[in-house]
């Protein structure tokens, strides 16, 4: 068996990605060049999709794509703040991130009024925004309480995982 290590695919070098093949005897070099070749397509759809790992077998040569720690990161970043939330945390707002790459939108449908507007008040788990990734549409909600002081990105914008969509002036209100 013929192990290789790669590291450092994708936007965010959060791809790893480990290509075995199995020698039995019948040196299935298409297989291996199938599967290396087929890294970039599934990285992209990894990144689109959020999915966080494929394992793919064509003959003997196996390719496994993992991203380092995707949720994780995803998390930390919704928890501690990264870039606009960063600045959001300065100005005492609070980000509601986007949890997944995809096209953000503000509304149910092009003709539907938005969810959420500058100045309006919004309750924690109400839903600000949609992120489309896949053809599915992700309903997006806020944690906090509080008013719309802004928005992140304009509607029909590709986002990617922990763009701040939304920024809110928290209420410091008991359950807000």
């Amino acid at each position: 068996m013929t192990t290789e290590r790669h590291g450092a695919f994708g936007n965010d070098d959060m791809m790893d990605a480990t290509i075995e093949t199995r020698d039995r005897g019948t040196g299935d070099e298409d297989g291996r060049k199938a599967v290396v070749g087929a890294l970039p397509r599934l990285i992209a759809l990894m990144e689109a999709s959020g999915v966080s790992e494929v394992d793919v077998r064509v003959g003997t040569a196996r390719v496994l794509v993992r991203t380092a720690d995707v949720l994780a990161h995803a998390q930390s970043v919704v928890r501690t703040g990264s870039g606009d939330a960063v600045a959001a945390a300065e100005d005492h707002l609070f980000a509601v991130i986007s949890p997944l790459t995809g096209v953000a939108y503000f509304a149910p449908a092009p003709d539907q009024p938005p969810y959420v507007k500058v100045g309006e008040l919004v309750e924690a788990g109400q839903t600000v925004a949609l992120v489309e990734a896949m053809k599915v549409f992700n309903e997006i909600h806020t944690e906090r309480a509080g008013r719309v002081a802004r928005l992140g990105v304009t509607p029909g914008q590709v986002v990617s995982t922990g763009t701040a969509l939304v920024f809110i002036e928290v209420d410091d209100r008991p359950g807000g």
